[in-house]
This record gives C-alpha cells, structure tokens and sequence, in this order.
C-alpha cells in the first residue's frame, strides 16, 4: 500500500513545475533515476514520480507500467499517464518513432522530441540554459542551439507538451 498523505502528496507535488498550464507536461524538478525518470521516495522506498502520480489519479498503484502519452520521461502530469503492460509501451514506442531499448532499428538520439518541446516550455516560464541543461543531463550550449533551432529545428511548437 502506498501511502498517500497530505504530507507525503504536498512534498511530491511541491516537486512539480505545472507553470505551463493544466494540458501541458507537469515536469518533475527534484531528482531523475540514470533513466530520466522523476525518483521520490515514499517511506523511505524510492519509486518513480510518474508511477506515483498515477497512483494518485488511481487511487492505488497501477498493476503494470506507468506509461506516458506524452514520451516525456519527466512529465507527472496525470492526464498525460496510464496504466499499460510492457508490450503495450512497446508498441506506442514503435508507433511513435522513437528510441526503445530492445526495439530493432531506432536511432539513439539523447533526447526526444516531446524532451524538445518541454525545453522551450521550460525556457518561456522563465528557466535559464544552466537550469534547463542540468535537468536533461546537456550542455548549455546544446540548449542554446535547441532554442535557437539550429538542432531539431523539424520539431513544431504546436505540441501539447508546450
């Protein structure tokens, strides 16, 4: 059972940037897992801040994966999560073109697209290129050029993730 107190529930979301509204990524602020998934811990047990928002929506723990609509590793967003199995994931992963481990023939980009778009996000609600960099483990200068749009200049700002 995991616990969800008014304690435990103000420290999870105080953790969460929802500055780009209701429909956008709620990006998780506070400390990501060597995957780049949000890591909280919930007496004394680490889990995945996505896994945990979900539980909140739910009421319980999701039986199987949390999964994102979104792709954004750091989105808790609970209209952007839900519940799914591992091949369910594996196949939106298929679907959507991007990198999955164990999935043949994708490319090995860094990061992703909705990543691209959450970086602009995160750069209009008044982030600077230092702060953005840390939490997508980049350079600044890779975060210039993202904004600039001399790299990823194909992805579009009409993203729901913006």
């Amino acid at each position: 059972m995991i616990e969800h107190s008014k304690s435990v529930v103000d420290r999870f979301w105080a953790k969460v940037d929802k500055s780009g509204g209701s429909d956008a990524c709620w990006l998780w602020i506070a400390s990501r897992d060597s995957n780049g998934y949000g890591a909280f811990k919930v007496n004394g047990k680490k889990i995945n801040a996505h896994r945990y928002s979900l539980s909140l929506q739910l009421g319980r723990m999701p039986n199987g994966l949390a999964c994102h609509s979104c792709d954004n590793r750091q989105c808790v967003n609970p209209q952007h999560l839900h519940e799914g199995t591992h091949q369910s994931n594996m196949d939106e992963c298929r679907e959507r073109g991007r990198t999955c481990k164990g999935v043949p023939n994708t490319y090995t980009a860094k990061l992703s697209a909705v990543e691209i778009t959450a970086i602009d996000q995160m750069y209009r609600s008044g982030k600077n290129h230092r702060e953005i960099a840390e939490m997508f483990d980049i350079s600044r200068n890779q975060v210039g050029r993202i904004l600039r749009r001399e790299q990823w200049k194909h992805i579009r700002k009409e993203s729901k993730c913006l």
